[in-house]
């Protein structure tokens, strides 16, 4: 049949467009799929939109494409293999959209509030909805420190954004100030045994090989984080050695025993001149 006969028989035969629109999805599947607009350009003036659309919701509804929204917003479209299919199989058309959305939220996450306001559902649609892909295991709730009343839905294999869980310093979605103590105090210790003192780097891996914190990875910036509330407290002190490509080292502060270690913020008023010791303490808004 020449080329010109099989577009033709397009307008007439569904099964004919759907062939036609699967080897176009099969051709760019190695690009990551065919975007919906790409389908639209090469099908003009051989199918309508209308036409294009109906047989791409055959497709899915056939198991045979499935579609992810980008950041975007923009559709795109790839096919889907016998393991998607099997995991799919049995789900109705709002556990579908709700997964898809989920999905697309990747390791943020997505809210039931923002769920029922994108699909215009009604609550007692997505709640069966979301127990069938809790069920299934497609899906996983995680909880939010920004969001402790509702509930986070992500797919079930992604960990959840820090954005999310707060980080380390999190537990249970309560700031953990005791295990913060611990570190502090596990960091100070390793810089005291530590001649020359240690960069983050060092500290970072110190504390992880001492399994401080159970059950999560502490990533370097967390341990930053906590290298200048010590430098804060004065417990211990930043020195940046120029002669060695600038490296920052944190080395601990020996404090004799009696007497007080003064944080730095304290020292511009106690080195002052300018203040009146027995004037009013007046702090600068810049402190």
């Amino acid at each position: 049949m020449e080329a010109g006969s099989v577009w033709a028989s397009m307008l007439s035969d569904p099964a004919a467009l759907e062939d036609a629109v699967l080897q176009q999805v099969s051709l760019r599947e190695a690009s990551g799929g065919v975007f919906k607009e790409t389908l639209e350009t090469l099908f003009e003036g051989r199918a309508s939109k209308d036409t294009l659309l109906a047989a791409l919701n055959r497709l899915l509804q056939a198991s045979k494409v499935v579609v992810c929204q980008m950041h975007d917003q923009r559709l795109v479209f790839r096919l889907q293999t016998d393991q998607e299919a099997a995991r799919l199989r049995g789900l109705d058309q709002e556990a579908r959209w709700a997964l898809q959305e989920i999905e697309t939220s990747a390791e943020r996450g997505i809210s039931t509030k923002e769920l029922k306001a994108k699909g215009n559902l009604q609550q007692q649609q997505l709640t069966k909805a979301l127990k069938e892909l809790e069920t299934r295991k497609l899906v996983k709730t995680v909880k939010a420190v920004s969001a402790r009343n509702n509930k986070i839905y992500m797919r079930f294999d992604l960990e959840p954004s820090t954005d999310l869980t707060g980080g380390s310093w999190y537990s249970e979605e309560d700031f953990d100030h005791e295990l913060i103590a611990q570190v502090k105090d596990a960091a100070v210790r390793f810089m005291q045994s530590e001649a020359g003192g240690a960069t983050a780097h060092q500290v970072h891996d110190n504390i992880c090989r001492a399994r401080l914190v159970k059950g999560k990875q502490l990533e370097l910036e967390e341990v930053e984080q906590i290298l200048h509330s010590l430098v804060y407290d004065a417990r211990i002190e930043e020195v940046t050695e120029a002669l060695v490509g600038g490296v920052t080292r944190y080395r601990a502060v020996h404090v004799p025993d009696g007497q007080f270690a003064a944080p730095a913020w304290c020292w511009l008023f106690l080195n002052d001149e300018s203040v009146d010791p027995n004037g009013p303490v007046r702090l600068s808004a810049s402190v």
